[in-house]
């Protein structure tokens, strides 16, 4: 699954990252992002995935999300499709 999202930047020590156009899924964050359960994504995540950047990251995708997910082609990578 993926989402688009309209890209926006988290400002690092050394510069800032850039979220590009899509955001990866699993299955049971799907399931947690279409609910607008965001609390329950950061308990799937878990305490030590969520450093502060991860954390602005999570924010960012929730304000700049476009849409409902897009699921994957089979036998396909990400990157085979965002172009």
């Amino acid at each position: 699954m993926s989402y688009a999202v309209d890209e926006f930047g988290v400002d690092y020590p050394g510069g800032t990252f850039l979220s590009g156009d899509r955001f990866l899924a699993c299955p049971r964050c799907r399931e947690l992002v279409d609910a607008g359960d965001w609390k329950g994504l950061r308990d799937w995540i878990g305490p030590n995935g969520l450093d502060t950047s991860s954390r602005a990251m999570l924010f960012g995708f929730k304000a700049h999300r476009r849409g409902g997910a897009v699921e994957l082609a089979a036998q396909a990578g990400p990157e085979e499709q965002l172009s």
